[in-house]
């Protein structure tokens, strides 16, 4: 399961994020692609209903208060 899956009923857009935490802030750019590559391999996209004209998938990783989030291009 995907960390976090919101849907735009109204627009048919969902969003997919999966979210990481890393122990040091060079970790970020690594941890973004790994949580990119989680979507990827384990098709999380599959489970977003027929009809939804967008997805958007991304990948976050999280160190202390900063963040770097990375949107995977299909």
């Amino acid at each position: 399961r995907p960390d976090m899956v919101l849907k735009d009923r109204d627009n048919r857009r969902a969003l997919i994020i999966e979210a990481k935490r890393v122990p040091d802030e060079s970790d970020l750019p690594k941890a973004a692609d790994e949580a990119l590559e989680q979507i990827r391999e384990r098709q999380y996209a599959r489970s977003i209903p027929k009809g939804y004209r967008e997805i958007f998938c991304y990948g976050v990783a999280f160190y202390e208060k900063d963040c770097l989030v990375k949107l995977l291009k299909n």
